[in-house]
């Protein structure tokens, strides 16, 4: 088994390969995820470790199992505690995939493999994100108007 860990942000995914000791960096895009995966693909029997990161995992974890990678998504406090645990004070990109491929190597028994969510559930998590940002605009925009008929000076024109 080789252990893997990526590191996920915005952006960029650092990938870390158990006994070597460079990092690479991908584009969190299509094109780079298909690199990421061509890499881990020549691995034997690869096991990768990713971090809940707010949804900017999931098309990588869905990309893995679409290529026959064993992954696992594991809670940031779970490495946050590892990697206290294990001294590390440092924070990086690269840091966290080196850590996230110990944590790989050393509780591959203890993690569960991801298995992607169906279909209809990945749409109605992506209305519900959508309904959630809308709300969120839709109380900004309230509040603003709000600043605006309250402040002084403000005639009201067609508004009062």
């Amino acid at each position: 088994m080789t252990a893997a860990g990526v590191d996920v942000g915005k952006d960029f995914l650092d990938l870390a390969i158990d006994g070597r000791a460079r990092t690479t960096r991908f584009s969190n895009d299509a094109a780079g995820r298909r690199k990421l995966i061509r890499g881990l693909a020549g691995l034997d029997d690869a096991f990768v470790v990713v971090e809940a990161t707010g949804g900017y995992e999931d098309a990588l974890l869905d990309a893995c199992v679409d290529a026959g990678l064993n992954v696992a998504r594991i809670n940031p406090r779970q490495s946050n505690a590892f990697a206290r645990a294990i001294g590390e004070l440092a924070k990086s990109d690269a840091i966290d995939a080196r850590l996230l491929c110990l944590f790989a190597r050393l509780f591959r028994d203890r993690l569960r493999c991801h298995v992607p969510a169906p279909p209809w559930q990945r749409e109605l998590r992506a209305w519900l994100r959508r309904r959630g940002q809308v709300v969120i605009t839709l109380q900004a925009q309230k509040q603003k108007a709000n600043r605006t008929l309250n402040r002084p000076g403000f005639s009201g024109g067609c508004f009062r």
